[in-house]
């Protein structure tokens, strides 16, 4: 009696599989995976650059007595904007 109820259920699961598209093919291959990470990376990359060279290159900023604050540029915030224009013309 057990052994007839085993190709029954295993028939229900098997039906139940192919209606419900679980051995569906990936909607992406490995390969184009794998490109669209490359890709993102790259552009993740460019950004992190971009954000680093504004960032370096904003004046410093001071709080003075008054309440008023001042932007200061000093040689290390000129020469950041300067390889900022550099390296956006080279790209």
């Amino acid at each position: 009696m057990q052994a007839a109820r085993i190709p029954l259920q295993t028939s229900c699961l098997l039906s139940l599989a192919l209606s419900s598209n679980v051995c569906a093919p990936a909607p992406h291959p490995p390969q184009t995976i794998d490109r669209l990470k490359i890709n993102a990376n790259q552009e993740n990359k460019e950004a992190r650059i971009q954000h680093t060279l504004n960032e370096m290159s904003k004046p410093k900023k001071f709080a003075l007595r008054n309440g008023g604050k001042v932007d200061v540029h000093t040689p290390f915030t000129t020469r950041a904007k300067e390889l900022q224009q550099l390296y956006n013309g080279a790209c």
